[in-house]
């Protein structure tokens, strides 16, 4: 089994950059790492988690991916447009890989969060990925 972490994410960059609804609330700012002083709103690929698995005929990868939506906008509307808009984008869409064949993405759970700073809103959505040779 390989892990397809790497893979999984280019492909996640691009499907999200490719996205009409998505660009046309964060622009192209879709990042791995954003830079030190970013413009707002974006989105950026957090922390993932993966794992070997393995059934009775075949085995792969599993990949629990964050994408962090961030809006400085008052409340929390724009970060859980921008939620919907990742998950319409990515939520059991067949993205292409190269080296891999992929089970569609889950949204296996969201989190809103105001942070401390009184004024940026987190929407965190995670999402399951199953890959196999």
């Amino acid at each position: 089994m390989t892990d397809s972490s790497l893979e999984i994410q280019q492909a996640v960059v691009a499907a999200l950059k490719a996205d009409g609804a998505v660009a046309a609330l964060v622009g192209a700012r879709v990042y791995d790492e954003p830079p030190e002083a970013p413009t707002y709103p974006l989105i950026e690929l957090g922390p993932g988690f993966g794992e070997p698995w393995e059934g009775t005929t075949m085995a792969g990868w599993r990949l629990v991916q964050t994408v962090n939506c961030w809006s400085r906008k008052p409340g929390r509307v724009e970060a859980l447009q921008i939620a919907a808009a990742v998950t319409a984008a990515l939520h059991r869409v067949q993205l292409t890989l190269s080296t891999q064949s992929y089970v569609p993405a889950l949204n296996v759970g969201q989190n809103t969060i105001s942070q401390d700073d009184g004024i940026t809103t987190l929407a965190a959505i995670r999402f399951e990925f199953l890959t196999h040779p």
